[in-house]
């Protein structure tokens, strides 16, 4: 399920076992882009490289239209 997908009003408490498995799927997700990260470290195209392993599509168009010079400049912090 997808960020898109969320649907706060026929969401259900997890139980012992839900949660177990919420941070389990998440840790795999974390050592992934860890390990894509290390594995693309110093090459150009990192950001976008590990998106699209990601499955992040969204960051991966963000990205190129940031070089194409498409979204606004960002702010200082």
């Amino acid at each position: 399920m997808g960020a898109a997908d969320f649907d706060p009003e026929n969401e259900q408490p997890l139980d012992e076992f839900g949660y177990e498995k919420l941070m389990r799927e998440s840790d795999a997700r974390t050592d992934k882009y860890i390990e894509l990260l290390k594995k693309y470290e110093g090459h150009p195209d990192q950001e976008k490289i590990v998106a699209r392993e990601m499955g992040w599509t969204w960051l991966e168009e963000a990205l190129e239209a940031d070089e194409r010079g498409a979204l606004p400049p960002r702010e200082e912090i």
